[in-house]
Order: structure tokens, then C-alpha cells, then sequence
């Protein structure tokens, strides 16, 4: 919730300012004007919860705009502060929806004590309206999703028109095929981060609210109808049939977007077909919409409207490819700093163009999303390892979900940190990797160090480590360079060489305490080891 304290003095701003416990009550954001008029400017941008105000300011009384208020924000709650003990100004104030009338210098009990009720009163007025709003949906469902069906079907397949020609005729007034039409997108792709968050419980109301506001104002006229496309959970389309030229049509869509923000406070992001025949150019008028909207500017905060046709923006050249392997190596490092730099490199080029397209966004997350897929192969779990791991949502989010601000447009500083966060728990996850391979290698190296007088098998190892045997195979290999069993035979080896230095021991009991217990067998492994017989070794060392 916002408040707005309107006060032409300022000592009484700062006071009510210090007096109200804001988080208490849930208001995040408090603004100040200094006389009516900057107030309804004001008002209009932040459409406020709470509203304080004076009744003597300049420009505009008190009274006044009580009176603008009631017919403009009757949503906002407002609580009148005024050094005026007059009963016509109590009444004016309860006359037009006032919450209270307090009188100066500000009581602070009392003060606390009306912003509860009107923090209240204004959640009960919200609470009843999605209820209403609700009881709305449940009752006039049937008939739009209906026509959203219907519609969206013709945009693919605009043959069906024929057996729904006479409904279509009696419904929308005369429309038929042949008659001239133009398609608009209303993208949720670009949808104010705060709205999506206001709706993110509730996704099929703010479905019906969009495109209650949008039909509100094209069937005024019988000029059009907004229904939700039911081929991308992304997109509600406006179809433009009685005047169609792009003028006409650009002017309505940005009363489209007037009343959304207005209605709803959030921004969002249209794009525009060219005139097609109806039912048989629609899929042509909707494609041109929608690469208007992918070839949009997505750092451009301005611009909201997108008409197809138009020359594209020329996006940065980079791919993400492009610095992929430097990043990979960056995250296999492990040092902070280098993956840091590493990303930021990435992202210069959109930093420096200050442009980047929603379509250039998608090539990016084709490219990150193979680039993720490989860590997780690398990272996945294992039928008898209890591995570490790091979940794909998790790195892939930055790409899922790339941070917009209110109007829509790329925040990189935001992206930036979430790449560094998603980069940061691999590397993380790497290093775990890592140190728990190199402490499973220095295990094995132990137990056969300990063991390699006795006739021990991978599985004794495994055992002996609770850990699988074709794991344990495969990642000494990995590590080492040799398989286990080379390993073995190469202790006993080493160990065999300096029991063979003693005259006093026969080959065989050498070959026994090194864990053979064939003697010939021991002789010929030991040949192919070193090139010579156990006696040709110890002749030679006696010399």
C-alpha cells in the first residue's frame, strides 16, 4: 500500500511523517504534496491507499479536492488533519467518503487509532471487491471462454469459420468473412513485476481483468473483442474489425494501456499486425504481432506499443556462446572475482548498445540452457553416491525469469546478480564435488596401502567405502590415470621389490606377503611389471 500526506506546511508533513508506525501497518511507500493540485498529480501516479490531508492549502481547498477525490480515487481512504474546528467542513469531509476529522496540533494515539481503522476499512473494501469480482467470473464465464476458444481456433485454423459463421454474424454485429480486421497482442511476457505478483495466486483473474478493461473499451463501438489466446498462457489478443487503420487502432490500444495502469497500476507491452481479411489473415496479422514484440527494444522503457513491420531493432551482437567457455572455466576456478568478471563481460555488450530483444533473450536461454544441462550431467546423482547437487531451477532462473523493472525493461544490474548467484552455487557445488573425489581417492589409496597383502577385490573396496563399485572404478581411473586393480598390483609390486632385497626369503613366501598365493602367477605379473623374473630382480640387486 502507498499513503500520500498532503499538508502545506511542512512541519506538519514531518510530523505525521514520525507519528505513524508505517510498516505496522503495511504501507511501504509514503509520498508528500504541498498544495491540491500537486496532490492529484500525485494520486494519479501512485493511486494510494491512505490519503492526509489539510482543508486550507493553495491552488486548491481542501474541499475541493475532497470533491476530486470522491469522483477520481473513491478507492483511497482519507483522513482530513485540520487546525479548523468547523462543523461544515466535518460534514464535507464525512460527505465525501472522509475516514475521520482530526483536528491540530496531531494527537498521536488518535492518529494511530484512525490509520488502523482506515487501514482496515480500505483491506474490507479490497476484500469485498475480489469478491464481487469473483462472483463476476463464476457467473459470465461460460460465454467468454466460449468465444476465447472459438477465436483463438480461428487465428490457426480460420476454416472452422463456416460452421460458426451465423453465431459470429449475430454476436459481433454484421462481421464476416472477407471483412477487413487487424490483430493485436497484449504480451504477459513483459507484465510489471509488480502485477504479476499481485495476481501470482490468481492468474485467471488478472486474465479477466486485462481483458475486461480491454473489451470495455473495443466493444464500445462494436470496434473489436479482447479474448485470452488460449494457444500461449502468455498473450491475450485484441481483434480490431471496424476500423482497422493503424492509426485509429494505435490510439485505442494506448487507451487500452491508460486504463490498465490506471485500473490496475502496472505496465504492459502491446504489439500490433497489420489489416488482414477476416477470419483467413488473422494467423498473418498475429505473427507480425508478436515479432514486433520479440524484436522490441527490452531496455527501451519508453516504448510500449510495438508495430509490426517496422524496421527491427539491431540487438547486440553477442551470444551468450560467445563467453560461455570463458565463464565455464571462471566457475571451474572457484574464485568469486574471475566469475564475476567473467559475467560482466558477458553482459558489456548489452551495457554498452543498451539494447537487447525479447527473441535475442530466447537464443540466450537455448545457449545457457545447454550450457546448464552439462553441469548437471556432471552433477547427477548416482545409484549408490550420495552426491552433491544443485537443482536445475535453481540455475536455470536467470533465464527463466530475467529481472524487468515497473515499465518492462531489462534490469541487468538485477540479472547480473542472479547469473553470479546461479554461477557462484555450481562453482560452490564444484569445489564439494571436487575435494569429496579427492578424499575418496586418498581412501582407496589407504585401504590398499593397508590391504594389499590380502586378496582384495573392487567389491572390498566398495564395502569398505559404502560406496558403488562402478563408481569407485570409474572416478580412481579419472583421478589417477590407472584402474584400481593396476593400482593393486603396483603396491604389491613396490612392496615385493624390497621383501626380494632379504636372501633369507624364498620366493614364494615373498609372493604370499604381498597377497599371491600362486608363486607362478606372482612371477609372471611381476616380469611384466618390471622387465625381469623375481630371482633375475634380486640376482641383480645383490651384485
Amino acid at each position: 500500500m502507498n499513503a500520500i500526506i498532503v499538508d502545506d506546511e511542512k512541519h506538519v508533513r514531518d510530523a505525521i511523517r514520525m507519528l505513524v508506525d508505517w510498516e505496522r501497518f503495511g504501507i511501504a511507500k509514503v509520498s508528500e504534496a504541498s498544495d491540491g493540485q500537486q496532490a492529484i498529480e500525485l494520486i494519479e501516479q501512485e493511486r494510494p491507499a491512505l490519503i492526509f490531508m489539510d482543508m486550507m492549502m493553495p491552488n486548491m481547498s481542501g474541499s475541493e479536492l475532497l470533491e476530486w477525490l470522491s469522483e477520481h480515487s473513491p478507492r483511497s481512504k482519507t483522513i482530513v488533519i485540520s487546525g479548523h474546528d468547523d462543523f461544515k467542513l466535518v460534514r464535507h469531509t464525512l460527505k465525501h467518503g472522509g475516514i475521520d476529522y482530526l483536528l491540530k496540533p496531531i494527537d498521536a494515539d488518535q492518529l494511530t487509532e484512525t490509520v488502523r481503522k482506515a487501514v482496515e476499512s480500505w483491506h474490507e473494501d479490497d476484500r469485498k471487491r475480489l469478491e464481487t469480482t469473483l462472483r463476476s467470473i463464476e457467473v459470465n464465464r461460460l460465454k467468454p471462454v466460449y468465444w476465447d476458444k472459438l477465436l483463438s481456433n480461428l487465428v490457426v485454423e480460420p476454416s472452422s469459420m463456416a460452421a460458426e459463421r451465423e453465431s459470429i454474424r449475430e454476436e459481433f454485429g454484421g462481421l464476416d468473412q472477407g471483412c477487413p480486421s487487424r490483430l493485436a497482442i497484449l504480451s504477459l511476457e513483459r507484465i510489471d513485476p509488480g502485477l504479476a505478483r499481485k495476481f501470482a495466486d490468481n492468474r485467471e483473474l488478472l486474465y479477466y481483468s486485462l481483458t475486461n478493461i480491454c473489451n470495455e473499451i473495443v466493444r464500445r463501438d462494436n470496434a473489436g473483442y479482447a479474448f485470452r489466446y488460449w494457444n500461449s498462457d502468455k498473450e491475450i489478443l485484441i481483434a480490431f474489425w471496424r476500423t482497422v487503420d493503424i492509426e485509429a487502432v494505435e490510439k485505442t490500444v494506448r487507451e487500452i494501456e491508460e486504463g490498465i495502469r490506471k485500473a490496475l497500476g502496472g505496465k504492459v507491452h502491446f504489439g500490433i499486425g497489420s489489416a488482414q481479411a477476416f477470419p483467413y489473415g488473422l494467423g498473418e496479422s498475429y505473427r507480425e504481432a508478436k515479432q514486433a514484440i520479440k524484436t522490441s527494444n527490452v531496455m527501451d522503457e519508453d516504448l510500449r506499443i510495438h508495430i509490426g513491420g517496422k524496421q527491427p531493432v539491431r540487438a547486440a551482437s553477442a551470444r551468450f556462446g560467445d563467453g560461455a567457455e570463458e565463464l565455464r572455466l571462471a566457475v571451474r576456478s572457484g574464485n568469486a572475482e574471475q566469475v564475476g568478471r567473467s559475467i560482466g563481460k558477458l553482459l558489456s555488450p548489452l551495457r554498452e548498445q543498451k539494447q537487447a530483444t525479447i527473441e535475442q533473450l530466447e537464443q540466450w536461454w537455448n545457449e545457457y540452457t545447454v550450457f546448464c544441462s552439462e553441469w548437471l550431467r556432471e552433477l547427477s546423482q548416482e545409484s549408490q553416491e550420495e552426491e552433491p547437487t544443485i537443482e536445475w531451477t535453481d540455475i536455470a532462473r536467470p533465464f527463466e525469469l530475467p529481472p524487468l523493472d515497473r515499465s518492462g525493461k531489462l534490469d541487468l544490474t538485477a540479472w547480473e546478480s542472479e547469473l553470479n548467484r546461479a554461477m557462484l552455487a555450481v562453482s560452490g557445488t564444484l569445489a564439494e564435488k571436487h575435494t569429496k573425489m579427492n578424499n575418496l581417492v586418498h581412501e582407496i589409496g589407504k585401504y590398499i596401502q593397508a590391504n594389499y597383502h590380502r586378496d582384495i577385490t573392487l567389491q572390498d573396496i566398495a564395502n569398505h567405502l559404502y560406496v558403488g563399485r562402478e563408481y569407485i572404478s570409474r572416478r580412481f581411473k579419472q583421478e589417477t590415470g590407472e584402474n584400481v586393480s593396476d593400482c593393486i598390483g603396483r603396491i604389491r609390486n613396490e612392496k615385493a621389490k624390497l621383501l626380494l632385497l632379504n636372501p633369507h626369503l624364498r620366493i614364494a613366501q615373498v609372493a604370499e606377503m604381498v597377497g599371491y598365493q600362486d608363486e607362478k602367477y606372482f612371477s609372471k605379473v611381476f616380469k611384466k611389471l618390471t622387465g625381469v623374473t623375481p630371482n633375475e630382480y634380486r640376482k641383480s640387486q645383490s651384485v
